[in-house]
């Protein structure tokens, strides 16, 4: 039973150990940080990709609207353009 005991001790303390060290303040903000880095560098990847994808309409009637979706789209992802 000894063994057990010191086996499931062993493996609460390196749980706890990890816990400590993946909620610690400093982690959480290395995540939070990285996680709006990405977050940033995905949305601009999508809106260089709406424009990509409707430079076709440029000479059309169509033209207007999307012009207005893509800046509108900016606006949200860019808030010094609000």
């Amino acid at each position: 039973m000894d063994d057990k005991e010191n086996a499931s001790r062993a493996l609460f303390e390196g749980f706890s150990d990890m816990t400590k060290t993946l909620f610690s303040p400093e982690s959480t903000k290395k995540v939070a940080a990285l996680w709006i880095d990405n977050s940033e560098k995905a949305a601009e990847q999508a809106l260089k990709f709406q424009a990509k994808a409707t430079e076709w309409s440029k000479n059309t009637m169509f033209a207007p609207v999307f012009e207005m979706q893509n800046s509108t789209a900016r606006s949200y992802v860019d808030p010094q353009l609000r």
